[in-house]
């Protein structure tokens, strides 16, 4: 079940491209990520990852976010979960990556939010 985004754009970092799927609300985030399936325990889920299992795709995956969500605390949590996956492992001499990575990939997708009139 796939919810019709408002905005759909990419943005770049230390080699890494992610896809930002904006829905209008966490009901939309979380009716999609459940599949229109109702969950036991009546969490709702705010935003999501998914990545992207073909080797060949031009992107590591795709963050969903609600344009009614906290932002400020999503977009880092929703990117820092796409940097672990694509770095698979991440070490004390490669945290650094990581941290840079996740800063960059997140101010870039906070302006794109921002680009089109959602404030982040």
């Amino acid at each position: 079940m796939t919810t019709r985004a408002l905005a759909l754009f990419t943005v770049a970092a230390s080699g890494m491209r992610l896809r930002v799927r904006l829905l209008a609300g966490v009901r939309d985030v979380d009716r999609e990520y459940r599949a229109g399936r109702p969950r036991r325990d009546g969490k709702v889920v705010h935003g999501y990852f998914t990545s992207t299992f073909n080797a060949s795709a031009r992107y590591i995956g795709t963050i969903v976010l609600p344009a009614d969500g906290c932002l400020a605390e999503l977009v880092p949590h929703e990117v820092a979960h796409a940097v672990m996956h694509e770095l698979e492992r991440v070490d004390r001499a490669d945290d650094e990556r990581l941290a840079t990575t996740i800063g960059l990939l997140c101010a870039r997708v906070r302006a794109g939010l921002k680009a089109r009139g959602v404030d982040a």
